[in-house]
């Protein structure tokens, strides 16, 4: 599971991208068909099943975000929980800033 949590308390951010891809860094899925806005404290959670293999073992997501006003930054994290077997396996995962375009000039 990919959670994207606004941790802004005040003002909302649009998620614009949200791409699942897979070991081979080939593009699976992309889950965002339309942007959508995230309130103050709202999280969007993204769903994989556990039975889908196909990001393989070292599977990315790429989230993209923007908001109006500055805001204090996102946490994005993968969830993995598997309970096949007789003991559970869990673990997280947290999102690292791969590019920052607040200050170009591309407008959005």
């Amino acid at each position: 599971m990919l959670s994207i949590h606004n941790t802004d308390r005040y003002h909302s951010i649009t998620i614009t991208q949200a791409d699942y891809h897979g070991i081979s860094g080939k593009l699976l899925k992309s889950y965002m068909n339309e942007k959508r806005v995230l309130k103050p404290l709202e999280t969007l959670n993204i769903v994989i099943e556990e039975r889908d293999a196909s990001g393989g073992t070292g599977a990315n997501f790429i989230v993209s975000w923007t908001a109006v006003e500055e805001v204090t930054e996102p946490i994005v994290e993968a969830l993995m929980v598997s309970t096949r077997s007789s003991s559970g396996i869990s673990f997280t995962t947290q999102a690292k800033v791969l590019e920052d375009l607040s200050n170009s000039n591309m407008g959005d």
